[in-house]
């Protein structure tokens, strides 16, 4: 998506699940870019963009035993007998919290950050076998104390997977490109 982006083959970015941000912070993970520097390539071209933190909470690994050593001790979901979850750190949270905001004020365009309150991913969300709201939460915090205050961010009372959340996302979007267009920086 990034190179897309940087190819100018995008008009508006809604990016429901950077999970590779996490796997490039924390530095391991089966999902770890070929090219670092996601979630900067809109911001750099000043396209509009709505961010979430869908499958942040969690790394990708294949069979349980390629999950490092270090990290076997962490909460693990094998989603099948060759798919690892592992729950990240809240250190790491705070870090992800941190790399995000970071690159989203380095947006030309507008931008927002809209967060899912009742769960990331199916696996986080409560009674999930990765749940952990402070963990979660942590990361926020970090987005709320580095967001630039033109970057909006939004808390929705939904899980990312609810229509309604999806709903409130596309919405945004739709507002920021309308934005672009009446100044005439977007094409329709």
């Amino acid at each position: 998506m990034e190179e897309l982006i940087e190819e100018g083959m995008i008009r508006g970015v809604l990016d429901l699940t950077p999970h590779e941000l996490t796997e490039e912070v924390v530095g391991v993970g089966a999902y770890r870019p070929v090219k670092p520097g996601r979630l900067r390539s809109a911001g750099a071209r000043g396209i509009p963009q709505v961010v979430s933190t869908g499958a942040m909470e969690y790394l990708c690994f294949g069979a349980r035993e390629s999950i490092p050593s270090g990290m076997r001790k962490r909460k693990i979901y094998m989603h099948n007998p060759y798919n690892a979850n592992v729950r990240v750190s809240r250190s790491e949270m705070a870090r992800i919290g941190e790399t995000m905001a970071e690159r989203l004020n380095g947006a030309k365009g507008p931008a927002a950050v809209l967060v899912p309150l009742r769960g990331w991913s199916i696996y986080g969300a409560p009674g999930g076998p990765l749940h952990d709201e402070p963990g979660c939460n942590i990361l926020v915090k970090a987005l709320k104390r580095h967001l630039s205050d033109r970057i909006r961010l939004e808390e929705v009372d939904a899980h990312i997977n609810d229509e309604r959340f999806a709903g409130r996302c596309v919405g945004r979007l739709l507002e920021f490109m309308g934005e672009g267009r009446s100044r005439g920086r977007h094409e329709p």
